[in-house]
């Protein structure tokens, strides 16, 4: 009879914990440690918002992949999908703006039209087809905006919205406590792309649901593995969760390693030998190049991209770097369209071809964000 008693004690301690679990994260303050303000909109930032709200954006269904519409193949997205990805990026525009209407327009069509019955965000919608996969790196940018949002403008739905996310991502995207890629109806994803582990999304989110705290752990730990060098203080790309190994590559993809630095600053993380890198780069080379010879450290490519200067100068502002971040904003700017007669004017684009991509535009009018 005692044994019985004390196993419905138990029982009855297990639920009451596992539901204060689930509450608290509801309840719990949550300290971003931001300050908010509305920045002054700079002439180049507005040129660019201008052309992604008239000209790349659909007023029911989201921003645009390109300017030109064309079919997609298979996973190549182009034409005038929506992803997941830009819809995350101009949230995380619009709160830092203070400019709600902004915000709420995207999330609506986020939470209303992308939504998938595993509350997870369906990566992309084309010709009104939803995607049944979702990306992790898109989900934690979304989660990240909507608890911002919540921050900023205290409206409690934003912060359902993000544990309703971060819920999907605990019971379909983890891997011996790792975030993977993506779930699709094959099953997990095999792979952890670096870039992928957003810690300081995580962060935040372990500061309210304990179960998050040991995947922020193992994601800080795997960063610090896919750690090339201080020569060349990029990361590796991929990792196998089978295989419990990197993914061999030749060279190192910039852009990727600078959004896995991106995350490890805004998380309180030195990368101090990136920034300074970074730098070295800007004096010798007078560029950044997409991808860096892992064996030589020399650039393997002459490859530019807007995308590449947009992170390196957030990394910079966020570094509280003026120079840095100035010479950065000063270089991406070459990739403006500044011609008042082009039909792409005020877009990060091809002025000939027309080939304007929103992550490219997405990421420069974060970057010039004061």
């Amino acid at each position: 009879m005692k044994k019985k008693i004390l196993l419905i004690i138990l029982i009855v301690f297990i639920i009451i914990g596992t539901t204060a679990v689930i509450n608290i994260r509801y309840l719990v303050p949550i300290k971003l440690n931001k300050q908010w303000s509305t920045p002054k909109i700079t002439k180049e930032e507005e040129l660019t918002l201008n052309f992604l709200n008239n000209k790349m954006t659909d007023s029911k269904n989201g921003i645009y992949t390109n300017y030109i519409d064309q079919p997609s193949s298979k996973d190549i997205t182009k034409g005038h999908a929506v992803l997941s990805e830009s819809e995350g990026l101009i949230m995380l525009y619009a709160v830092e703006q203070g400019d709600k209407e902004l915000f709420d327009k995207h999330c609506n069509i986020v939470m209303k039209q992308m939504l998938l019955k595993s509350n997870s965000v369906a990566w992309r919608i084309d010709q009104g087809t939803l995607a049944e996969t979702s990306a992790t790196i898109d989900d934690f940018r979304i989660i990240k905006a909507l608890i911002y949002g919540y921050d900023r403008w205290k409206e409690f739905d934003y912060r359902k919205y993000a544990i309703k996310i971060s819920d999907s991502i605990l019971k379909n995207n983890i891997t011996t406590n790792v975030p993977v890629d993506f779930k699709d109806s094959y099953g997990k994803s095999k792979s952890v792309t670096i870039c992928y582990l957003d810690v300081n999304t995580m962060g935040i989110l372990k500061s309210i649901d304990r179960r998050w705290m040991d995947k922020y752990n193992e994601s800080r730990q795997l960063i610090g593995k896919a750690y090339i060098s201080n020569t060349l203080p990029l990361y590796k790309n991929t990792y196998d969760v089978n295989k419990k190994g990197f993914v061999e590559q030749k060279d190192a993809d910039t852009l990727l390693s600078l959004i896995t630095s991106l995350y490890l600053k805004q998380d309180g993380g030195d990368i101090t030998t990136t920034v300074n890198w970074v730098k070295e780069r800007l004096v010798t080379d007078g560029a950044l190049y997409a991808m860096y010879d892992i064996n030589t450290g020399k650039p393997s490519t002459d490859i530019r991209s807007t995308a590449i200067y947009s992170v390196a100068a957030m990394i910079a502002k966020q570094s509280g770097d003026t120079e840095l971040y100035n010479l950065l904003i000063k270089k991406l700017l070459e990739f403006q369209v500044v011609d008042k007669n082009n039909e792409i004017y005020g877009a990060f684009g091809n002025a000939e071809t027309k080939e304007v991509y929103s992550f490219d535009n997405l990421n420069a009018v974060l970057a010039m964000q004061k």
